[in-house]
């Protein structure tokens, strides 16, 4: 490879990390759902934060403000508060 085609790579790798870390920080909100059963309010903080209720309906979210992922026996006892989603 040439030092030439080097330096593009380099530079178009800095413009993506620099895009994704923007993105990033552009992310309002935070990741919290309610059970509708428990009434228990759960907040995911960061990616790798899974929290669970403890009831029959085992609701839980997930991801933190990186993404949102919920669920449930069923969903429609899960009610999300607050979604990470870019605005």
């Amino acid at each position: 490879m040439s030092e030439k085609s080097t330096d593009t790579l380099s530079q178009k790798l800095s413009n993506c990390q620099q895009t994704l870390a923007v993105n990033k920080a552009e992310r309002r909100g935070r990741n919290i759902v309610m059970c509708k059963v428990c009434l228990t309010v759960m907040e995911s903080t960061h990616r790798h934060d899974f929290v669970q209720c403890s009831c029959e309906n085992e609701t839980f979210v997930d991801g933190g403000i990186d993404y949102q992922r919920i669920g449930g026996r069923d969903l429609s006892l899960v009610e999300v508060i607050e979604s990470p989603i870019c605005k």
